[in-house]
């Protein structure tokens, strides 16, 4: 459809961060307009993609992209026109990953249903830790991963989709560690003897001892406290296959030394050259030491799916893990990454951490088996499996096995065109989709095979790659490997890639190749200036063809000439938008609840070979939506996130659509500068003038605070980065006993133990204890234990206490301790004058974590690290990774590269959504979001004070409402034993009962020596004062039928 913007011009909807104005998104004909408008952008975007008129990117330099878009965020809102053509240049200057010419990276291409299931994800708006608020994502993760288990031969495993192959990586080496030393859950590294890892030169890489030029586990070794000097490197044969035989020395030698293996990585589809392991043989010699093997089949996994293919992993059955990225070869929207064990029970068994607010073992409603939060190292994890799951049900096993096939024609077709090509010579014999060669140039052509011809031809990709990004003609990328110089490296997986797109490659690299002019010194060349026009695209059209299912992939290939694609995603959007409204709808249930086996009944979630129609694919949406928590509707208080903002949900669908990661300026470049000017902004808020920062990978508030554990540890301790904990003192984070649970889970994850993680006691209000905490550092000292980092909370998880930050500031000052601020609910109180003095001293911590997805209504995820310290996230985290952070790039300053800011490859795009709507909102928008959510909480507290059988907690310093509901029966009762234990029956009857009419949705937990009480968490501006009546009167009618 054309969708007109004409209606946006209406005065009344110049500011649709007006929230009066959005809380009527139910009614308001312009939001349906907005919503439309930006999904017609996106849609001209997606016929972009598939166009070879178009460039794969319009390439800006840094300097060049800031004077085309105001990065720039205000106190002030912009108006919605503004924020429309903030989205039109964003995708005007994005790189089209879609396209059939870039083969730049492990990912590429376009899966439209794929696309519209991260799109129902973002408007879903909820969180996979529990089956209380994400019942349908459960059921589909169970039998996603029931279905890759069966591929990979484990008949009875378990798994858990992870943000990306790096923490996927990283879970293995959790579970062999426990596996091997238990005790290390409590206890940590320090007692026990010093441990390795084993794994090809070839891996993947982010990380020699001085340049930390190390394999895939480098990042998760170093991370989880093993130190890169234990990660052990095996000889590849010249195919780039792991050596068995030096595998087996290694090991020998490792236990000779008093050093203990306990996991071997091998690799299927290797990054650069895509080899494959020799399982069956790596298999035996692992059976023979008792080591775990994990493989990263991140790229490769996909190859179990081909009968014809399959022998690449003979043995994959034998293993103990196995890491698989759908969002590489089979192509679904970024990012999307499965772990996958054969050992049922041991990811809770390693990871499992209390949490009574979230994980409370008297829930009445459902199996709380169900619950996967405790399987997972983080708390909230985003909702990744719709998009697999939606695109499955509609391609089946075979779409998958033919998008290999064809992709295995085209990489045929190009190494047979290289073979025979004069200039064109190849790295090594492909066995997957990966193509290595070198172009070498005709004035070089003929000089002899020594180090002044090495020096020229190293000069050749990285020039010829200027030159493809400066015309936008296609993206490769390119590398040294081991003695090898710099040759590109093609990753055929676009199912809408051709033949002819090949020839086009290797005529456009000679054309590219030729202009190059070596000067006598052999340091310096150029390309001979000359002007350069745009690329010659003389293909033949593709032939139109009848539309019968959009996952043949020869009809996908024509979505910039298929109408039914587009009426499809735009019938999806009606249906999303149908979900946004219902949600503004208090008519309409906060749930329509159904345990595990009733949903299974109505939803067929298993996956099959062949392909359902799309008739199919659009009624599994509709159902998702319709039993899927209403986390948007104004009366869910279950969690600290809640209500849904429609331009950044709009700006998350854009995201998705451009489906890239943040790791470089080259393939995220106006992200990348979005995400320096919301650091910069974020980082002036807090008092940090020449900060840094990074979002986390996965977007949540745990995976930030273990940077800042990170952090900590590297500033006292540099010397772990290469040689672990084995060899250093015990150390020790201090956090209060109503802190996130994400520091024990992290101190145990990261090789310091969850006994390490030292509790501090707080006041009556839920405020760390400033006595208790000196106490306890003096304690430690005592002990030779060296405090690394003290956490205070600014808004704590149940009770929402801001701890006496300037206080603890002089301690960690006196003491020389890392401060860490955990602002993950409570950041958005510096918009407010009301609240801002809760984080008075704030400026003087060393880092801070702060979600937007909690109060300020991102859609989840979207977490913060912030740092004063400049510099220290790059210098603590640094790895090279020869094939994404070249240094000798001739296209833009390396230094807008933020891959080696983070532990993690690859990062989603967090930022878009975030940005988006601060741009519509201003810091003015948020201001009166708290403000008003202040007024309701004053407002609900005043009810419970005078209202017989209710009954506060504590005194609320912030948005979190605590209180019991005492029925009748138990108000006249003594306070005793028996009263207490009849009156924590209370709140999970009420519970049970409000969930299963679908009425509203209000968490309850014990906390120290209270029994059970509800926690309303106000967030919602949706949210009345006639909604905080409607709860209590609801409260009151159901507890006064439970049975005590």
């Amino acid at each position: 459809m054309d969708m007109s913007l004409d209606g946006l011009s209406d005065p009344q909807f110049q500011q649709m961060y007006d929230d009066e104005f959005q809380s009527s998104l139910n009614k308001n004909a312009h939001i349906d307009d907005f919503i439309h408008a930006m999904v017609q952008i996106m849609v001209k975007y997606m016929k972009r993609c598939h166009d070879r008129h178009e460039k794969v990117v319009e390439f800006r330099q840094p300097e060049e992209l800031n004077k085309l878009i105001s990065f720039e965020l205000k106190d002030t809102p912009e108006d919605l026109a503004t924020v429309i053509d903030y989205c039109r240049e964003t995708l005007n200057y994005c790189v089209k990953t879609g396209h059939p010419r870039f083969f730049n990276q492990l990912y590429g291409g376009m899966d439209i249903v794929g696309l519209c299931g991260q799109w129902l994800s973002a408007t879903a708006n909820t969180s996979m830790y529990t089956y209380e608020v994400a019942p349908i994502f459960v059921l589909m993760e169970r039998a996603v991963l029931r279905h890759m288990g069966q591929l990979v031969g484990f008949s009875d495993g378990d798994g858990i989709f992870a943000p990306g192959g790096s923490l996927s990586n990283m879970y293995a080496i959790s579970l062999a560690r426990h596996k091997k030393f238990p005790t290390s859950k409590m206890e940590g590294l320090f007692s026990l003897p010093r441990m390795a890892i084993l794994t090809s030169k070839h891996v993947r890489s982010k990380a020699n001892q001085k340049k930390f030029l190390k394999p895939l586990s480098s990042d998760g070794a170093y991370f989880m406290g093993f130190g890169l000097n234990n990660v052990v490197m095996i000889n590849c044969d010249a195919k780039g296959r792991m050596l068995a035989s030096d595998l087996e020395n290694q090991i020998i030698h490792l236990q000779s030394q008093g050093i203990a293996p306990i996991l071997v990585n091998a690799t299927s589809g290797t990054t650069v050259f895509g080899a494959f392991d020799p399982l069956d043989e790596i298999a035996d010699i692992c059976q023979k030491y008792d080591l775990w093997l994990h493989v990263d089949a991140a790229w490769g996994g996909a190859i179990i799916l081909s009968a014809e293919k399959r022998h690449l992993m003979k043995g994959i059955h034998r293993i103990d893990s196995i890491s698989w990225n759908p969002h590489k070869f089979m192509g679904c929207p970024f990012q999307c990454s499965a772990f996958l064990t054969k050992k049922k029970g041991l990811l809770e068994e390693c990871h499992g951490i209390p949490a009574s607010y979230l994980f409370q073992k008297d829930k009445m409603t459902y199996d709380i088996s169900y619950d996967t939060g405790n399987k997972s190292i983080q708390c909230g994890r985003h909702v990744d499996i719709m998009k697999l799951w939606l695109m499955w049900k509609a391609k089946g096993d075979q779409g998958f096995t033919k998008k290999l096939h064809h992709a295995y024609e085209i990489s045929n077709y190009l190494t047979e065109k290289i073979r025979n090509r004069d200039g064109f010579e190849l790295v090594v014999e492909p066995v997957y989709v990966s193509i290595c060669f070198w172009y070498i140039p005709t004035a070089i052509r003929n000089l002899s095979d020594g180090d002044v011809k090495r020096r020229k031809l190293s000069q050749v990709a990285p020039q010829i790659k200027a030159g493809m990004t400066k015309r936008g003609s296609m993206l490769v990328g390119y590398q040294p490997m081991d003695d090898k110089v710099n040759f590109f490296r093609m990753i055929i997986l676009n199912s809408a890639t051709t033949f002819d797109d090949m020839d086009f490659i290797l005529d456009e690299i000679e054309s590219l190749g030729e202009r190059i002019e070596f000067v006598q010194n052999d340091r310096l060349y150029r390309l001979v200036s000359r002007q350069v026009g745009d690329m010659d695209n003389s293909f033949q059209e593709l032939v139109d063809q009848k539309f019968q299912h959009l996952y043949d992939d020869e009809i996908q290939k024509n979505f910039h000439q298929n109408p039914h694609l587009e009426d499809f995603v735009h019938a999806m959007v009606n249906i999303l938008i149908k979900h946004m409204k219902n949600c503004h709808d208090r008519s309409q249930k906060v749930i329509e609840f159904k345990e595990p086996g009733e949903l299974k009944q109505l939803i067929n979630f298993e996956l099959r070979e062949k392909p359902e129609s799309m008739a199919a694919v659009m009624e599994y949406c509709r159902q998702t939506l319709h039993y899927c928590t209403k986390s948007g509707h104004p009366r869910f208080y279950n969690q600290l996130h809640s209500g849904i903002d429609v331009v950044s949900v709009c700006g998350e669908w854009l995201a998705a659509t451009v489906s890239t990661n943040m790791a470089t300026y080259e393939i995220a470049p106006t992200f990348l500068l979005m995400e320096e000017a919301v650091l910069r902004h974020m980082t002036q808020l807090i008092g940090f003038h020449d900060g840094d920062g990074i979002f986390a990978p996965g977007g949540g508030g745990s995976l930030s605070n273990m940077i800042a554990i990170n952090l900590a540890r590297y500033r006292k301790f540099p010397a772990s980065k290469l040689k672990g904990l084995f060899s250093l003192p015990r150390m020790a984070v201090l956090t209060s006993n109503h802190s996130h649970y994400s520091f024990q889970k992290g101190s145990h994850f990261m090789g310091l133990g969850q006994e390490n993680a030292v509790i501090v006691n707080c006041d009556s209000e839920g405020r760390m204890s400033i006595c208790d905490l000196e106490d306890k550092i003096v304690h430690l000292l005592s002990q030779d234990i060296v405090p690394i980092m003290v956490t205070a909370t600014c808004g704590t998880t149940v009770y929402g206490a801001f701890d006496p930050v300037d206080e603890i500031a002089n301690l960690c000052q006196r003491y020389d301790i890392w401060f860490h601020v955990d602002a993950s609910w409570g950041g958005a109180a510096l918009f407010s004058d009301r609240k801002r003095h809760l984080m008075k001293g704030v400026h003087r911590a060393d880092s801070v974590t702060w979600n937007a997805h909690k109060f300020m209504g991102c859609p989840f995820l979207c977490s913060v690290l912030l740092t004063k310290t400049k510099g220290i996230l790059q210098e603590c985290n640094e790895i090279v990774a020869p094939y994404l952070f070249q240094q000798d790039k001739m296209t833009y300053d390396v230094s807008y590269d933020t891959g080696n800011k983070t532990i993690q490859c690859s990062r989603r795009i967090d930022i878009m959504k975030l940005w988006l709507m601060w741009k519509a909102k201003g810091d003015e928008g948020f201001t009166k979001k708290v403000n008003h959510a202040c007024e309701l909480a004053n407002y609900l507290i005043e009810k419970i004070r005078n209202r017989e059988g209710f009954k506060l907690v504590h005194q609320p310093m912030y948005l979190n409402v605590c209180f019991w509901y005492i029925p009748k029966a138990l108000r006249d009762m003594a306070d005793d034993e028996i009263k207490r234990a009849k009156l924590s029956k209370v709140a999970p009857q009420i519970k049970a009962g409000m969930t299963k009419r679908g009425s509203m949705m209000v968490g309850f937990q014990p906390v120290d020596d209270k029994v059970n009480f509800f926690r309303m968490i106000l967030i919602n501006y949706n949210t009345t004062l006639e909604d905080m009546d409607f709860i209590l009167d609801e409260i009151e009618t159901l507890g006064e039928a439970v049975k005590v």
